[in-house]
């Protein structure tokens, strides 16, 4: 063995002697797991309803709603919003029953397992809103149906979050 490796293996003797336990200490002290991830922040741009609508939304609005689930809810409906007024051209929503099993559906399919069953009457309450609004009987959608019904889908939107 070289004279130099013999100088270093030396020093590094020396050091752990002198050092060993308490460097040690330090190294089982280090915390290796990772700091958890910060609440995610949700950026809410809704614009409110008209005072008409917002009377019309009292009952979603006196659910407590987890952040997540109000922001997922919220989502849903501000899509099906965006599609009724998009449909205008192609005009694949004509009637209310369609409609209306249609977004029922939808939404069945689109929340997960956890929303569907943790804010009891909900649904029921979203429901009424649409009934309230367009009716229950299967009328041909009128252009000003169809903005109604958007304006509807938007007010839900906004009132999960209140």
């Amino acid at each position: 063995m070289s004279k130099s490796a013999r100088l270093i293996i030396g020093f590094l003797l020396l050091f752990v002697a002198y050092f060993g336990e308490s460097a040690w200490e330090q190294l089982k002290n280090i915390d290796i797991k990772p700091a958890p991830s910060p609440e995610e922040v949700v950026v809410i741009n809704i614009t409110p309803p008209s005072e008409a609508d917002k009377n019309l939304t009292k009952k979603i609005q006196q659910f407590t709603i987890a952040q997540s689930d109000a922001k997922a809810i919220s989502d849903f409906y501000g899509q099906l919003a965006e599609v009724i007024r998009d449909d205008n051209i192609d005009k694949i929503i004509l009637q209310n029953k369609p409609f209306r099993e249609w977004y029922i559906k939808s939404g069945s399919l689109n929340f997960n397992p956890e929303i569907k069953g943790k804010y009891i009457g909900l649904g029921e309450a979203v429901d009424n809103v649409f009934i309230l609004t367009l009716g229950t009987e299967d009328i041909k959608w009128t252009p000003a149906m169809r903005e109604r019904a958007a304006q509807v889908c938007d007010a839900v939107a906004w009132a999960v979050h209140q």
